[in-house]
């Protein structure tokens, strides 16, 4: 990617260069009293050429941008690999379930792989396996956990974390906010899902903070009139510059509001 940038940006400076020897050209040819049609006219061929220039710009932003967010993201996986890893192992040791952190434990090598993380340290799971895995901590007829299931004895320790696990998942943000009419924060998933180009460098804290104070001037004082960008920086929510109109744009993005064109907010 940076190679091609570099061959566009060569492109474009032998492209200023030729412009420059064509001006000098047609600036003698006038000189010498031959007439100039609109193509060859310099003034508008520059302006063309800062045009380009222009757009070359934005697109060099662009790109640095999404390499960026690139090496961002990667870093994000180096760093979480070995710790979904850690709690993976955490797992087998308090449930016994050696199949599906097996599972989950290919899952993450096949990730890495993706990722481009060399060697994430990555023990296997057999090697950290210890007695309490298998065998009840108690010695009142506990049996390993096979025979266990197949003659009914089970341990206390197992059978009680059976008996504490919860019925179903817990519900996500969406699901809260589909059933009650509170105020629920927006979670750090529903933020990492909304485009990075969109969400820019907009932190948690201060996104519920925006949120939080539209939730508070539309539901519970009532308000139906949608605010105007002047409006809401008169009210503390600091919404102007990149930053500030993400917030809405992730906002807009998890539809929890509306934006006019004209960039008037209302939630939804």
């Amino acid at each position: 990617m940076e190679k091609a940038v570099d061959n566009l940006e060569a492109l474009f400076k032998k492209a200023d260069v030729d412009l420059n020897l064509l001006s000098r050209k047609l600036q003698m040819d006038k000189d010498t009293g031959r007439p100039l049609s609109d193509e060859d006219n310099p003034v508008k061929l520059m302006a063309q050429v800062e045009e380009a220039k222009a757009e070359f710009s934005a697109l060099t932003r662009e790109i640095a941008t999404i390499q960026a967010a690139q090496k961002e993201t990667l870093s994000y996986f180096q760093t979480s690999l070995p710790k979904m890893s850690g709690l993976l192992t955490k797992l087998e040791a308090h449930s016994g379930e050696t199949e599906i952190t097996h599972l989950a434990q290919a899952i993450l090598g096949q990730v890495s792989q993706l990722m481009g993380v060399p060697d994430l340290n990555l023990p296997p799971l057999s090697e950290l396996a210890t007695g309490d895995q298998h065998l009840a901590v108690s010695g009142e007829g506990c049996l390993p956990r096979e025979h266990a299931q197949a003659s009914g004895k089970t341990c206390p320790s197992v059978g009680k974390s059976k008996q504490n696990e919860p019925a179903c998942p817990a519900a996500s943000a969406v699901d809260r906010r589909s059933r009650c009419s509170d105020f629920v924060e927006v979670t750090d998933q529903e933020l990492l899902s909304v485009s990075r180009l969109v969400r820019g460098k907009v932190k948690l804290d201060d996104l519920n903070r925006t949120y939080s104070m539209l939730w508070q001037h539309f539901k519970v004082e009532g308000k139906k009139d949608a605010l105007s960008p002047q409006q809401m920086n008169s009210m503390g929510l600091r919404v102007s510059g990149a930053t500030g109109e993400a917030k809405l744009k992730v906002l807009r993005a998890l539809k929890l509001c509306q934006i006019s064109k004209n960039g008037d907010v209302k939630l939804c």
